[in-house]
């Protein structure tokens, strides 16, 4: 899952651990409904971040958090996040926001960082400035490579092999080798 550096920073301030990031009802109070369309709109940069396509979508995860009995934080969800984040004008907003180098601030010192969420999903917070044209390719092949070493925990070589993220990871090496 894909997590912008503003989700991890609310987070921090409640005092609360970034798997939390994975339960809607919980995050739903601390976030503003930008914000959580924002979030939700990550999921549209994985080809950018990655050279890839995940099909990891924030609504979906969020989905299985939400318990039966509250169908009125379902519709929320459906009707006021999923409903726009693939809307060009937030797409924009976060690529400004994170993909843009005058978005770089002194406080945040790496690009990303990879977190081991649940057994089933693995995120990935994204700071701001550095996933731009320039100097993407090799920050690309970096988060690639700390995502499969989780992965590699988790799956057998055989099922980590057939992701679209090892072959893409393959290409960069190759890329890389042909320099």
């Amino acid at each position: 899952m894909l997590i912008p550096y503003w989700i991890e920073e609310t987070l921090k301030r409640n005092k609360l651990p970034l798997a939390t990031c994975l339960d809607f009802p919980k995050l739903k109070p601390l976030l503003s409904i930008n914000d959580m369309i924002g979030f939700s709109a990550m999921c549209n940069f994985d080809k950018y971040l990655f050279g890839a396509e995940q099909n990891i979508n924030s609504a979906f995860v969020w989905s299985n958090s939400i318990p039966e009995d509250q169908p009125e934080v379902s519709k929320y969800l459906w009707n006021s996040i999923a409903q726009y984040d693939c809307d060009e004008s937030i797409l924009r907003e976060v690529q400004s926001r994170l993909f843009d180098e005058a978005a770089k601030c002194d406080r945040f010192t790496k690009a990303f960082a990879v977190h081991d969420l649940s057994p089933k999903v693995l995120g990935v917070v994204i700071y701001p400035g550095y996933f731009t044209k320039e100097g993407k390719r090799d920050l690309s092949f970096s988060l690639i490579g700390e995502i499969l070493k989780v992965l590699y925990v988790y799956l057998p070589y055989h099922e980590v092999v057939k992701t679209p993220l090892y072959r893409r990871n393959l290409e960069l090496l190759s890329d890389e080798i042909n320099r």
